[in-house]
């Protein structure tokens, strides 16, 4: 009676704990949000003691990328993605999203382009997960950059997979409408 009294109280702690943690990271990710930069940095201690170095990794990821310092940003992921052994499952096609944006912002398009496609590779799996808005994101991305470079074709064809994922999406969602005006601006660039 006394070990299971014992076991149900560490259980009870274990949960606490848990919440308590991914309390933070949100709260961390809603101190990048809101550019409390030094707050969401005093949060990534509490996250690599109760979710291992690599979550704090991810968070100082996304403040370097919110203060515009996209090469550190890289940094930080790749060796995340280049130790990963399941590609196709977990954080991997959000860090591929987020080293690709950082690319893009670099003017590496080439490279962006590339991790991009490697991201979409996964797509199998992840159309029914919660990783799947990561996957929506890179389509859109890969559209973005395909216009910003002049590949209108390549671009339509990006923006055209982008509505048969979310031909049902709720209106007024920012991503759906600046993919909208994306297609509004493709559509006259092929008239002409």
């Amino acid at each position: 009676n006394e070990i299971q009294k014992s076991t149900k109280s560490t259980s009870v702690e274990t949960n606490k704990l848990n919440y308590c943690t991914e309390f933070s990271s949100a709260n961390a990710q809603l101190a990048i949000l809101d550019e409390k930069f030094v707050l969401a940095k005093d949060l990534i201690t509490e996250i690599e003691t109760h979710f291992g170095q690599e979550a704090g990794i991810k968070i100082q990821a996304k403040i370097a990328i919110a203060q515009h310092e996209y090469k550190n940003a890289i940094d930080l992921l790749m060796p995340i993605i280049e130790k990963n052994t399941q590609p196709f499952w977990g954080d991997y096609i959000k860090h591929l999203y987020l080293v690709a944006y950082s690319q893009f912002k670099l003017n590496s398009i080439e490279e962006a382009i590339s991790t991009c496609n490697v991201a979409l590779q996964g797509r199998h799996i992840f159309m029914l997960s919660s990783i799947s808005l990561y996957y929506i994101k890179t389509i859109a991305l890969l559209s973005e950059i395909y216009e910003w470079n002049g590949q209108i074709d390549l671009a339509r064809a990006e923006c055209n997979k982008f509505f048969m994922y979310w031909k049902n999406a709720d209106p007024g969602i920012p991503l759906l409408e600046e993919m909208k005006a994306r297609q509004n601006r493709l559509q006259h660039l092929a008239v002409r």
